[in-house]
């Protein structure tokens, strides 16, 4: 769940109900949430994602003409093996806290960051390393 989402979604992490803070994840969006989620006092729990594998789609489709022999001996196109390729691991991330709400906490300016300031929606979402300012702009 990230910050453009309400909804509040509870799942089974390493056999304890928590509430999940994002899925599908990389590995340094996981440390980060991880760090800072541990850093104001929640306890996390970590779940690797079951392997995804992505096929290869072939470059050359054969293009059987209407009237023409769709038997596959007469045509002649070398056959090319689909690959197939292993996807980077992704992680789903929660917190033991069951009415934990990272919207409502984010947009409350309920956690610090390790330099003890507020903790921002760009800062949360890693759009910036400042977290310093409000959710809204000024103009």
């Amino acid at each position: 769940m990230s910050l453009t989402s309400g909804k509040h979604i509870v799942k089974e992490i390493e056999g304890t109900r928590c509430t999940v803070l994002e899925s599908g994840i990389p590995e340094e969006r996981m440390e980060f949430l991880k760090h800072l989620m541990e850093l104001n006092g929640y306890e996390v729990r970590v779940e690797k994602d079951p392997p995804k594998v992505q096929k290869a789609i072939p470059k050359e489709v054969p293009i059987v003409e209407p009237g023409a022999e769709s038997n596959s001996e007469k045509n002649d196109l070398p056959k090319e093996e689909i690959k197939e390729e292993p996807l980077p691991d992704t992680y789903t991330i929660g917190v033991t806290q069951i009415s934990f709400n990272p919207v409502i906490v984010v947009y409350q300016r309920m956690l610090r960051n390790k330099k003890g300031q507020i903790v921002t929606p760009q800062y949360y979402n890693q759009e910036t390393d400042d977290s310093r300012g409000w959710y809204w702009k000024h103009s």
